[in-house]
């Protein structure tokens, strides 16, 4: 919204508030609110984020001279302001009561003035609890949508009747909870919700528990670690081996056209009820329940907050229900990562956008689709390199303060465009945003891999790991590191726990066979790509990897039969030029491997970028044309220096 001329026009979900006049407006028609309610709104609105005292409002409202009896009236006003706003109480989204001192409004405002006179015409600040990164954007309104009073009134208190109804046995099986865990609780993890609801997105308790999980975590006070996806391992035994103190887990029942979600929080050590709660909210409202179920359990858990991080547990990303459940269709496509699912996630991404030109957090999934895509070489650099940067970009103009939009802009600066020192300066934004965001540390060190700052990258590795030391690729990328260091014995080590929990992915196969081939096991090594190439058979990732091995074994004929025709495939549709590149190195190929390989780095595929530190390259790292193709991937030719690569600095 722009500013008027008079600076004193603000904006704050889909409202509008004259702060001098005291006229409030929702899609430009006037919501009836009497003066003193108004005043008191002007108020709470003119310092966002900041406690607003009720001696301050009194004083505000009513002069020593008025005899009236303070408490009663001013509860009156304020819930004449949230009746206005469609507000509730027990789940806020605009005005929460600190009890017994005042009030404090959460929601992002756009168009405070900053000093008395200030210019209208000019960028306006934010007091600094609410600046960036909050700071006001076009898909602010999006994401503050309230909810109507009819359906603010049905949001549940913990003893809520739905609660003791439909869900009194799930809630009651583990013995009396605790009314406040916060004496118990500064680390959580969150299992998947349980489903008990027909006719809902069948990767719906899942995805709430990453949401959730998300919110929780930003918060200084409390860690919370990833639920590993697709665990099936008893879930006392995980939370004990994520080392948190307790475990929150949901159960979804329906009812015609209400959900209601009872909550738990379990301690790790005795398996002890904590805490228990309910949300209901009807069924249209489901894209707003993980920031009302997030509130919920930071009240639970007591958690101490600032005032910008209670505007960011209170955010909507989207008012669009078809676009929340168009997004929740992308992740479940997305998590399973096959060429053929990362297509309809990126279908489902962009149906939610179409839903809903404002939701910002569906363009980064977008662009997050567009990565591995790229990555594994399932689309053409050229297709996706530029349709990562407009997703990541559309979703930073829509939310500045978007770390997953930061990350998808660090991966097209870096890996796209080889513009490393611009990528750094997004990834540190990325996780200034949110430095418990495992996959930003995930990624930043697999950056200063690719730059040679070993050293470094093992910091972020093991700041991943310490964020979320299950999920399987965080692990799979420190073996990686430790192979780039050419550490084989412990890049062996770290690869075998992973595939212990975790026997189907075949990247993992790819990576413990380069330890293999280091360490001379050539056939062992063939085993592990061969295994690779059956689980992804239309990957030339795996394919150039059983090249590699067949020749390294002797079935030379064999590798020339499938380099030929892979190249055959290359005449007619795209195929990796760097893995073609490597095919021919591993033949011994010389001339037709730098061809290939400058063919790549022209292409700007992703994958090129790894060239400095590649066991693949190291026959070819003394050819004078290598220090050509470290330059035109922007890498120090300090990785053309046989051995120069193999230790951390």
């Amino acid at each position: 919204m722009a500013i008027v001329d008079d600076g004193r026009l603000v904006s704050f979900g889909t409202f509008e508030l004259d702060l001098d006049a005291g006229v409030l407006r929702r899609h430009g028609r006037r919501v009836p609110l009497q003066e003193q309610p108004a005043r008191i709104l002007s108020r709470l609105v003119s310092r966002p984020g900041e406690l607003v005292t009720r001696e301050e409002l009194r004083q505000l409202v009513w002069t020593n001279e008025t005899f009236v009896e303070f408490d009663a009236s001013l509860n009156a006003a304020i819930t004449k302001v949230r009746r206005a706003l469609g507000d509730s109480a027990s789940a806020p989204r605009f005005i929460e009561t600190v009890p017994r001192r005042g009030y404090r409004f959460l929601a992002d405002v756009q168009g405070l003035p900053t000093e008395p006179g200030a210019s209208a015409s000019s960028p306006v600040a934010l007091p600094a609890a609410v600046a960036a990164p909050l700071a006001a954007s076009p898909g602010t309104e999006a994401r503050q949508m309230p909810l109507d009073v009819g359906r603010a009134r049905r949001t549940a208190l913990p003893g809520v009747v739905v609660a003791g109804t439909l869900l009194s046995a799930w809630l009651l099986s583990s013995g009396p909870a605790r009314q406040s865990a916060a004496p118990l609780v500064r680390s959580l993890t969150v299992q998947p919700f349980e489903l008990r609801a027909g006719e809902m997105h069948p990767n719906l308790g899942s995805e709430l528990a990453v949401a959730i999980g998300r919110r929780l975590g930003r918060l200084h006070a409390l860690t919370v670690k990833p639920w590993p996806a697709g665990a099936t391992a008893d879930p006392r035994a995980l939370s004990r081996e994520l080392g948190v103190d307790a475990r929150l887990s949901g159960a979804a029942t329906r009812t015609g056209q209400q959900l209601a979600i009872a909550l738990r929080i379990v301690s790790t050590n005795g398996e002890r009820v904590l805490w228990e709660g309910a949300v209901e909210v009807p069924v249209s409202d489901l894209m707003w329940l993980e920031s009302q179920i997030a509130q919920r359990v930071a009240a639970g858990l007591d958690v101490p907050m600032s005032g910008k991080e209670r505007a960011a547990l209170a955010r909507h990303m989207t008012e669009s229900l078809d676009a929340y459940q168009w997004f929740l269709r992308g992740r479940l496509h997305f998590e399973r990562r096959t060429r053929r699912d990362l297509r309809e996630a990126l279908a489902a991404f962009e149906r939610a956008t179409a839903s809903d030109p404002n939701y910002a957090l569906a363009y980064a999934w977008v662009a997050n689709t567009w990565s591995p895509m790229g990555y594994f070489a399932y689309a053409p650099p050229w297709e996706t390199g530029p349709a990562l940067r407009a997703a990541a970009e559309k979703a930073l103009l829509l939310d500045p303060g978007l770390a997953e939009a930061h990350l998808s802009l660090a991966l097209a600066l870096g890996f796209q465009e080889r513009r490393w020192a611009d990528a750094e300066a997004a990834y540190h934004r990325a996780l200034a945003l949110d430095p418990n965001y495992a996959t930003g540390h995930h990624w930043y060190s697999f950056h200063l891999q690719t730059v040679g700052r070993y050293d470094e990258a093992m910091v972020e590795r093991r700041r991943a790991l310490e964020i979320d030391p299950l999920t399987p690729m965080p692990n799979v990328s420190l073996a990686n590191l430790y192979s780039a260091m050419r550490q084989p014995d412990r890049a062996l080590e770290a690869i075998d726990r992973t595939l212990e929990r975790e026997p189907r992915i075949w990247f993992a196969r790819v990576i413990k066979g380069q330890a293999l081939m280091e360490l001379g096991r050539h056939h062992e090594a063939l085993r592990e790509f061969l295994e690779a190439e059956r689980a992804a058979p239309d990957n030339f990732m795996a394919i150039a990897s059983a090249v590699d091995g067949l020749a390294a074994t002797g079935d030379v004929r064999e590798a020339r039969r499938r380099v030929a025709q892979a190249e055959r495939l290359a005449r007619s549709t795209y195929v990796s030029a760097f893995d073609l590149g490597l095919m021919r190195i591993a033949l011994g190929d010389i001339d037709p491997a730098f061809d290939w390989l400058q063919r790549s780095c022209d292409n700007k595929e992703v994958r090129f970028a790894s060239i400095g530190f590649h066991l693949g390259v190291d026959p070819i790292r003394q050819d004078p044309r290598f220090t050509e193709l470290l330059a035109c991937a922007g890498l120090p030719q300090s990785f053309a220096r046989a051995g120069a690569h193999t230790k951390p600095r």
